[in-house]
């Protein structure tokens, strides 16, 4: 082996390794863009935030339901549907699709398509869930 050979750079290698590092930036300027935007809701919120904070309850005219904030990798690695079942259990309140989806990105859930996908996704969730917890309700007697 030659010093020309063993000098030779590996760019497959080097490309892969910068795009793990970009990839880790990414990851972490999410996490910190959504750390900003939770702490500026709670620090400055402007007019309509504050409306947005409060939404009624379908059905329900008096009770409001206050958009909770998620920590930045609270919904990393999950399923929408696991991700919706911690919501639930962290938040409890009737939310809106694209309110979730906006919570599930907050949370740092992974989303391999578009917003509109996710919102799909969810609202199958939705869909499944309320047919599981008809069904819960059948076998309690509730």
């Amino acid at each position: 082996m030659s010093a020309d050979d063993a000098m030779k750079i590996d760019y497959t290698m080097v490309l892969k390794q910068l795009q793990g590092e970009l990839d880790g930036i990414d990851d972490r300027r999410q996490a910190l863009l959504a750390s900003i935007a939770a702490i500026k809701r709670l620090v400055e919120p402007n007019e309509r935030e504050q409306e947005e904070l409060y939404l009624p309850r379908a059905g329900v005219a008096d009770s409001t339901v206050r958009m909770p904030v998620i920590p930045p990798d609270f919904f990393r690695g999950k399923t929408p549907t696991q991700a919706y079942r911690d919501l639930m259990r962290v938040w409890p309140g009737h939310y809106r699709a694209p309110q979730i989806a906006d919570l599930f990105a907050q949370g740092g859930l992974a989303s391999t398509g578009t917003r509109t996908t996710l919102v799909q996704a969810i609202h199958s969730v939705l869909k499944r869930e309320r047919k599981r917890a008809a069904g819960a309700s059948i076998v309690t007697g509730g």
